[in-house]
């Protein structure tokens, strides 16, 4: 089918699909996409997605009271590996960042991180669902499997227009790998939410749960290493527009 929408058009975002984690279903802003309106006509059903409350879905919330449960765990987690190595350790320090000339995005410590995040949720679901079947929030579960491998991308996309940005090659690149990063670091924030969610509902499994915790918090606070500016990122429509303050 041919497609007939071919520029923003009044009402429309300009840019807002560029920086998205891609879930429709739980995006506001759906008749205001270009790339969801594309989307819609090329599967011959142009119908933005209004009726979901996406603001006040208890979903959200839990998943808020799962991210305050996930600083507890990682808090104390980390307090008592401070403690077992003794009160004069210093922390391990971070991984260096490579000069963009050595090695690939995909090489970058950062991206391998994710990467192997991406391996340790699968592993995780494939073992438990080999004893029983997962419980506890499916929309817990939802989260993590929709951003498993999101992370991943993300990450890889910030890191290729970081080592842009540094070779001069593209003068937008930095501006756009910060965008990225955001991205991934929101993903990392909404996953270590829904892991918390399902620590202790698989007996047996709290020590792989909470080790997938403190990876993807150490992912988390190398990325805000590497992008110290990424959280202020302004995404079109979800940082700028004025009911997006609800946007979660």
């Amino acid at each position: 089918m041919r497609m007939t929408t071919t520029s923003e058009g009044p009402g429309m975002i300009p840019g807002i699909y560029h920086y998205c984690d891609r879930w429709c279903r739980r995006c506001p802003f759906t008749a205001r996409c270009l790339q969801f309106r594309l989307d819609s006509e090329k599967a011959e059903g142009h119908t933005a997605l209004e009726g979901l409350d996406i603001f006040g879905v208890p979903f959200w919330q839990e998943l808020a009271l799962g991210m305050e449960r996930a600083s507890r765990l990682i808090r104390d987690a980390v307090s008592a590996a401070e403690d077992s190595r003794g009160e004069g350790a210093d922390p391990a320090p971070p991984e260096p960042v490579m000069a963009p000339a050595r090695r690939s995005a995909r090489e970058h410590p950062a991206s391998r991180a994710a990467l192997a995040y991406a391996g340790m949720a699968d592993g995780w679901f494939m073992e438990a669902e080999r004893e029983k079947p997962v419980s506890g929030s499916m929309e817990a579960v939802e989260v993590i499997r929709h951003y498993r491998y999101l992370i991943y991308a993300k990450v890889v996309r910030a890191v290729d227009g970081r080592n842009h940005a540094l070779s001069r090659e593209d003068p937008g690149a930095g501006r756009d790998s910060d965008g990225s990063a955001k991205i991934a670091l929101l993903s990392i924030d909404r996953s270590i939410g829904a892991w918390s969610i399902l620590y202790g509902d698989h007996p047996g499994k709290e020590d792989r749960t909470l080790s997938i915790l403190l990876h993807l918090d150490r992912l988390r606070r190398s990325l805000e290493l590497v992008f110290p500016d990424a959280r202020a990122f302004q995404r079109p429509g979800f940082d700028t527009e004025p009911s997006s303050s609800a946007n979660p």
